[in-house]
């Protein structure tokens, strides 16, 4: 029925959901920025929840990603958004986009972003990615450049030691 996939009777459904569940981390796309701030981040963080919101970059968008991480498993060590306009390409990306003066043009005009989240347990780091990367069908090399981003921004936070990976995301 209709009234279900409605978001007011949708969301606290899926809050139930993660409480049966209790995941240490939780990453959600497509994030109404409203419904973060009065009803996801109040009722994450009386579970024991730390979370992070990253709104797209649109002056038109109300939409963006979560991260939340329950305070008794892992802590918060470092937290960033990443644009994924790809202003600062690194070498690689920019050499094929200075080769496609049209992709490079298309993608900085993309709202799309991504989160980076080292996350520690005692002696052990966890990196958690979270985007919602472009979703155009024929816009295959879009996704896989924004990838590459975030990948090159995840080995610049790794560091020396070992460090786990999960990479999460509504990918298209």
């Amino acid at each position: 029925p209709r009234a279900l996939a409605a978001a007011p009777s949708r969301m606290p459904r899926l809050l139930g959901e993660l409480i049966d569940a209790q995941p240490d981390v939780v990453v959600m796309q497509e994030m109404d920025s409203v419904w973060y701030d009065r009803f996801w981040e109040p009722s994450l963080r009386a579970m024991g929840y730390d979370a992070r919101y990253t709104l797209k970059q649109s002056v038109s968008s109300s939409e963006g990603l979560a991260l939340a991480v329950r305070r008794d498993a892992l802590s918060i060590e470092h937290f960033e958004s990443v644009p994924l306009s790809l202003d600062e390409p690194s070498a690689a990306i920019r050499s094929f986009l200075d080769a496609h003066e049209p992709t490079r043009r298309a993608i900085q005009k993309l709202p799309t972003v991504g989160q980076l989240a080292m996350l520690r347990q005692g002696d052990r780091q966890l990196l958690v990615i979270n985007s919602h990367l472009y979703f155009a069908n024929p816009a295959v090399h879009v996704r896989s450049l924004q990838t590459a981003a975030l990948l090159d921004a995840a080995v610049a936070h790794m560091g020396s030691q070992p460090t786990g990976v999960i990479f999460a995301g509504d990918l298209n």
